[in-house]
């Protein structure tokens, strides 16, 4: 099963003005997002370290928008999952959230962070593997956003291949909002 990934999170919990660093999750733990879709930490632990590998290995990137490179104008300075809760800016992450910051080298991309312009983080790929459950067949601990249409599946997705992750407008996991 290979299908297109697109997620996204709103940005960002924390900035630091002097470096030009923004921080925020970037795939959260056992919530459904807007498109209908989960994941468990472990596969967001195996989804990130992949990712990291391929970037370093010149396989995946950061973009803008989806469409274009950062080029060097945004780097990728810290990339993680958290073993345990911790608190970024106001909002409280749980144990699993993929957590990044990027450095912007650009001052037109840095006010671009700064206004919300760039409101968040959205991962592209590919659907490696997963199971669609009906509302009934999820477990207890995964939230479900009141927006989720009644009855509507669900998709937990187990693997992936991320390509790039984006610093976008319009961010789609409901958890991660901006402070």
């Amino acid at each position: 099963m290979t299908e297109t990934l697109r997620k996204t999170v709103d940005l960002t919990d924390e900035v630091d003005d002097e470096q030009q660093i923004a921080t925020g999750a970037l795939l959260v733990p056992n919530r459904v997002d807007t498109q209908g879709d989960f994941f468990r930490p472990e596969a967001i632990r195996a989804i990130a370290h992949d990712y990291m590998d391929r970037l370093q290995r010149g396989e995946a990137e950061l973009k803008f928008m989806h469409a274009v490179g950062a080029g060097g104008k945004l780097s990728l300075v810290e990339n993680r999952v958290l073993d345990e809760p911790e608190t970024i800016g106001d909002t409280e992450h749980a144990a699993g959230t993929w957590v990044v910051s990027v450095k912007a080298h650009d001052a037109t991309v840095w006010q671009a962070f700064k206004r919300g312009l760039f409101g968040g983080f959205s991962i592209g790929g590919e659907i490696e593997s997963g199971e669609t459950l009906a509302p009934a067949e999820l477990p207890r601990d995964v939230g479900v956003p009141p927006e989720h249409p009644d009855g509507a599946p669900i998709q937990r997705i187990d693997d992936a291949t991320l390509h790039e992750f984006s610093a976008v407008d319009e961010p789609a996991v409901p958890r991660a909002r901006v402070e």
